[in-house]
């Protein structure tokens, strides 16, 4: 059980820093007006997102994002002692890639 915490724990400091720059980020990226726009043509919830991912792993987290000017869902799962990072389709909900 603690080599599990100390996994998530690893995973989640490594996200951190993969993260921390967010000079390098582009500025649509980042602009809550243009998400929340997205995020009012999108029929699916966050909720699909994570139950589509099941056949990933467990769900442990998701968010939509603009990734290179698109709209995307991602979901982070748990399978065995594996993260695995599912991008689904925010228009249909299926997952696009694992």
């Amino acid at each position: 059980m603690t080599f599990t915490m100390l996994r998530l724990t690893m995973f989640l400091a490594a996200v951190g820093l993969f993260t921390a720059p967010a000079a390098f980020v582009r500025a649509e990226d980042t602009d809550p007006a243009a998400l929340a726009k997205a995020l009012k043509e999108t029929p699916i919830t966050l909720q699909d997102g994570l139950k589509a991912s099941e056949r990933e792993g467990k769900p442990i987290s998701g968010k939509f994002e603009i990734e290179d000017g698109t709209l995307q869902l991602s979901v982070y799962t748990l399978q065995g002692n594996d993260f695995i990072e599912a991008v689904a389709d925010p228009k249909t909900g299926a997952i696009a890639k694992a």
